[in-house]
């Protein structure tokens, strides 16, 4: 009886620690808002607002000489801040930033 008591309290004690029990999550977190950057000698500094989903697991950062152009990623961080250090100055940038997720 003892030993069945036992199983019972770890068993209930393990499924109530868990948080999903769904299957994975096919939703994308939303796009990052309130991108704006700093400028700096040979680098440029981006800032943005943390996601607010739970399951962020970081952000891509991504760059282009022109708005409509190829964007290539540069780089990634789990925060809402990038230093573009290969930034040179006189020339033109744009950024992207995406958010992604766990599942």
């Amino acid at each position: 009886m003892k030993q069945l008591t036992f199983v019972l309290i770890i068993s209930s004690l393990v499924l109530a620690g868990c948080d999903r029990v769904a299957g994975p999550d096919f939703s994308p977190p939303a796009a990052p808002t309130g991108l704006y950057t700093e400028t700096g000698d040979d680098f440029i500094e981006l800032f943005w607002r943390e996601n607010p989903e739970g399951d962020v697991a970081g952000y891509n950062v991504f760059t282009s000489s022109t708005y409509d152009g190829r964007y290539e990623l540069i780089g990634s961080t789990r925060t809402p801040y990038f230093n573009d250090a290969g930034a040179r100055n006189g020339s033109m940038y744009y950024y992207a930033v995406m958010a992604y997720d766990f599942d």
